[in-house]
């Protein structure tokens, strides 16, 4: 009846179920990657288009500024997806005008740092002097990837700043509140703005082409490419010639000057901006456009000369120097400016501005060409002087304002004549007779001080303070300012901090270089330049400022002096800075070099000190050892593996006896020798077993256990008895002994921190059976405590106990569920490929009624195990209870369809459980479409007529359509049906897995 009813259907091919385009299948398959690519290049507004993926990418990664922790961030697939990123910028050629225009600001920024973290700059290798984190190599030995990497990214940066109506994003995004905002986004950009104009500044003078290489396609992660790959589908290499960048470059460092009312370099930036357009290069302004540029910048030059409180009219200075300026009369300016060092009738721009005219004619001079400036010139003036003096009347002016002196004004100061130093003087002199206020009187001072330093030409300037003190009867106070070395200046900088404002200033940058050095010696030295410019009476407070109680630091009793206190307590902070940033091997040298103080034959440091601090340095150092070598893959061949674990071994039995120790360094000493394999040397003596049972009731007995476990796993002994001592010392932390009179308070405290002892212990054990073994033994515990009736998936699952202390706490139940959550959690991070512990996962989502994440985990589970459903999924991850749970949770989300499919994978098939199904789904399940994934010949017939009865006719012919395929005929050979049962079945998880995804 049903073949003859099929007969008399229209012969209309079999609707499949089709996914519209989305982002994984891009991933999951390099055909389709390459299609739509395809489609892109003929038309960029196919969607999704590249800017919606470079989008996606990132946020499935993780990767924007601002988003919330994403787990695939840290991993494999953070990359994979971050590339995906990387390699659609290469696509739009990283059109920053395009970037802009489509892009959040917050995905931009994300964007282009994780091109310039691809493409790092080449980092010069640390010295033992270097107070500089991070000193980059020159840029003409730099690799060409990094340097356009890092200059898409200044330019970017800069243009954001500047707000530039190129920058406004166009499209119809939203803001994603999970993301950074544009506000976020500015503030960082302004803590790196001048060091991307040095970088942009240094690339021009480097005279280089900008080229980029694409960004290579990641690996497919499942078919192979039949498409043939075209030149223009892919990513192409980004290449500009040297007049273009350098013309972007110009715009946008002077627009960035504009901004910053830096005129004179916005000036400068523009016309050098101007002289690339001439030349037919595109840049982000029109000839036009610079023009104006230029017009403001040169009124705006003019009209910042005159200050808010004075008027033009009244301002002679300025009509003066104007005059002078015309008929370049420009001897009379330096004696100008003395007077308006006191008066300050002419704005600091202005005078700067003036300066720089000098230099031109000066350079103008130098030149052969003619010019009108050098006709007016007088003969016999002496320009480079001229030029001398007014540098050094804006330098004194830069000092009485409290502004930083620049390195050229100092490099300049340097090699002045006799006559130049005579004129200094006589300001000097002049200024300070002059100045009503004492701030800039002492400030003043400091300057002398410190310019008759610099060399023997210009101790004469000391004379100023001599005639001083002789005309108005001054006695100097020797305690009212130092005197300053010229080394002690940090000459690494591009602006001279020691801005002169007082003593103070100078020395919190000394102290500011002591918390911030990169090496212990930089930190010893700078301590001693600090202590040798500070006077006695301030060494105590200083020395006080860096103690403190706990973290091993030192006090004034026990370190008598203060130079040799700060160095100790210095070096403690920076290593403990070192060990919060995870960088194991600067700690480690820190300690080293604490201990090293602690060693100094002197009698500021007592023999008891030393007796206390020196085991806690041990300790440290040998903590960092560890975890730097935990950093690296295991190898018990190495020489340094063997003399690390022989110290771990004599710290361990040293730990048995010590009370003192840090418990935290045990486990993590424990957990080291589990990775290298001390299973012997952790397992008690036989004659001193049942005693340490007795005796130890916590996390040193779980390790001893354990490591009797993994013996007999190694040995391929019987394994009852130590998976049975195993439980019994994992549920002693958890469970408290009945025999205990302590308060219910003190008893949670108690457990709460062996519960973190032992979690210190799991996350640095990384031998997976090891890790198995406390996974099981937790999730029969947990499964124990709370009474739950569901099983979980273990290794080893006919070993463990099946009861335990049924009058435990729901304290300790919580403890006990909260360990093994987050050291489940932990290995499938670690170790994402483990398909057991992805099929406990489940069982636990499961028994928790999370049907979801449940379903999720147990697709996820024999994807991994069958590289993507490529065959058959082994019986240990997908039991025969596995398919049960996996159809209640499809029937607990109302994908019965789904259910119905999983219910033919059962062996033998359910058919009672099938035909439940059909009779709860009637017409509210719209799972229709996967009605072709369903191959058992009886369901099929029953689920014709329960969707006849029920009136479903669309439905119907579906399942018709589908019973009449000649491959699923009962009468065919059974290796044909097998083949199709196996084809049938990989298509549907494989279609589950992407929707799950």
């Amino acid at each position: 009846c049903l073949l003859s009813a099929h007969r008399q259907m229209e012969d209309k091919p079999l609707p499949r179920f089709e996914l519209s385009i989305a982002w994984y299948e891009l991933i999951l398959s390099r055909e389709k990657l390459f299609l739509h690519l395809e489609k892109l290049s003929s038309d960029a507004n196919v969607e999704p288009t590249a800017f919606q993926l470079i989008s996606t990418f990132l946020e499935k990664a993780g990767a924007v500024e601002g988003q919330a922790s994403v787990s695939e961030s840290a991993n494999d697939k953070g990359t994979m997806l971050l590339s995906y990123a990387l390699f659609f910028g290469s696509f739009v050629q990283w059109n920053l005008r395009a970037l802009q225009k489509s892009l959040l600001p917050a995905v931009q920024y994300s964007l282009l740092k994780g091109l310039r973290e691809l493409f790092p700059l080449k980092v010069k290798e640390p010295c033992s002097d270097s107070l500089s984190s991070k000193e980059y190599l020159p840029l003409r030995s730099q690799d060409g990837n990094a340097i356009a990497a890092n200059y898409l990214y200044c330019v970017w940066l800069l243009q954001l700043l500047t707000s530039t109506s190129t920058f406004v994003c166009q499209s119809p995004v939203s803001e994603n509140a999970g993301f950074a905002t544009k506000d976020d986004i500015l503030i960082i950009a302004n803590s790196c703005a001048w060091d991307c104009v040095n970088f942009l500044r240094d690339f021009i003078m480097s005279e280089q082409d900008l080229h980029l290489s694409h960004v290579p396609i990641p690996a497919p992660v499942t078919d192979v490419c039949s498409v043939e790959v075209k030149g223009e589908y892919v990513a192409k290499n980004l290449v500009l010639s040297k007049l273009q960048a350098h013309c972007e470059a110009w715009c946008t460092v002077g627009l960035f000057y504009f901004q910053q009312e830096g005129f004179v370099e916005a000036q400068h930036s523009f016309e050098k901006a101007k002289a690339c357009v001439q030349d037919s290069v595109p840049s982000l302004f029109s000839m036009d456009e610079l023009d104006a540029f230029l017009l403001a910048t040169n009124s705006l030059l003019v009209n910042t000369c005159y200050d808010a409180k004075t008027s033009l009219p009244a301002n002679n200075t300025l009509l003066q120097v104007e005059e002078m300026m015309r008929n370049c009369a420009f001897q009379g300016i330096p004696s100008i400016f003395v007077k308006d060092n006191v008066c300050k009738d002419l704005s600091s721009l202005y005078r700067l501005a003036i300066e720089k005219n000098l230099e031109e004619v000066l350079a103008d001079c130098a030149s052969k060409e003619p010019s009108a400036k050098r006709i007016k010139l007088d003969s016999g003036v002496d320009l480079n002087s001229v030029y001398w003096e007014v540098c050094a009347c804006n330098a004194l002016r830069l000092t009485v304002d409290q502004k930083p002196i620049t390195n050229n004004y100092l490099n300049l100061l340097k090699c002045g004549s006799d006559s130049n130093y005579q004129f200094l003087c006589e300001t000097l002199l002049y200024m300070l007779k002059n100045t009503a206020s004492n701030k800039e009187c002492n400030v003043l001072k400091q300057f002398i001080q410190f310019i008759s330093s610099i060399n023997e030409s210009t101790r004469c300037l000391l004379s100023v303070l001599q005639n001083l003190n002789t005309t108005k009867g001054l006695q100097q106070d020797s305690d009212s300012f130092t005197v300053l070395k010229c080394p002690a200046l940090p000459c690494d900088l591009s602006f001279c901090h020691f801005s002169l404002e007082s003593k103070q200033l100078y020395l919190s940058e000394l102290e500011r270089r002591i918390s911030s050095a990169v090496t212990y010696k930089a930190v010893l030295q700078a301590v001693t330049t600090y202590f040798e410019a500070l006077p006695k009476s301030e060494l105590d407070p200083f020395a006080k400022k860096w103690t403190g109680v706990g973290f091993g630091l030192a006090t004034t009793d026990q370190i008598t002096s203060p130079v040799l206190q700060t160095k100790y307590n210095v070096l403690i902070h920076r290593a403990l800075q070192a060990r919060n940033a995870e960088e194991c091997s600067k700690a480690m040298e820190f300690y080293k070099a604490t201990l090293w103080v602690l060693a100094q034959k002197s009698n500021a440091i007592p023999e008891k000190t030393k007796v206390n601090k020196e085991p806690y340095l041990h300790e440290q150092i040998l903590t960092m050892e560890i975890k730097n070598e935990m950093q690296l893959p295991v190898d018990t061949t190495a020489e340094r593996s063997s003399v690390l674990v022989e110290k771990t071994k004599a710290y361990y039995n040293q730990s048995k006896t010590d009370k003192l120790l840090n418990s935290q360094t045990i486990q993590l000493a424990t957990a080291f020798l589990l990775n290298y394999a001390q299973f012997s040397f952790l397992i008690p003596a036989s004659d001193s077993t049942a005693s340490f049972k007795k005796q130890h009731t916590d996390v040193p007995k779980v390790s001893s256990m354990l490591a009797d476990a993994m013996l007999h796993v190694q040995q391929q002994l019987e394994l009852r008895r130590p998976i049975r001592d195993l439980f019994e010392a994992v549920s002693g932390i958890f469970i408290p002994s009945p025999s205990t009179v302590e308060s219910r308070t003190d008893l949670k405290e108690k457990y709460i921190n062996l519960r973190s002892h032992f979690a210190m212990l799991i996350d640095n054990v990384k031998d997976t059976t090891c890790l198995s073994l406390l996974l099981s033994s937790l999730g029969r515990l947990w499964k124990l405590m709370s009474k739950t009736q569901e099983d979980l998936t273990s290794e080893f699952p006919n070993h463990w106990p099946t009861a335990v202390n049924s009058n435990t706490p729901d304290s300790y139940t919580v403890l006990a569920k909260t360990c093994f959550e987050r050291t489940l959690q932990q290995c499938i991070k670690e170790y994402p490929n483990q398909s057991v512990w992805l099929v406990m996962q489940a069982d636990y989502f499961y028994a928790s009624a999370d049907f979801a994440a449940a379903l999720k985990y147990y697709v996820i589970a024999g994807a991994v195990d069958s590289l993507f459903f490529e065959h058959e999924v082994a019986s240990i991850i997908w039991s025969q209870q596995t398919y049960r749970r996996m159809i209640e949770c499809c029937q607990q989300l109302f994908y019965r369809t789904y259910a119905l499919i999983i219910t033919q994978c059962l062996v033998p098939v359910d058919y009672e459980l099938a035909f439940k199904i059909l009779k709860a789904s009637g017409s509210d399940d719209a799972t229709e479409s996967g009605f072709c994934y369903i191959w058992d010949v009886t369901i099929l017939e029953y689920l014709i007529y329960t969707l006849h009865k029920l009136g479903e006719s669309h439905k119907k012919v579906l399942a018709l359509k589908t019973i009449g395929q000649p491959e699923i005929n009962i009468n065919n050979v059974p290796e044909l049906l097998d083949h199709v049962v196996e084809f049938q079945k990989r298509n549907f998880f494989k279609m589950l897995f992407l929707q799950l995804l």
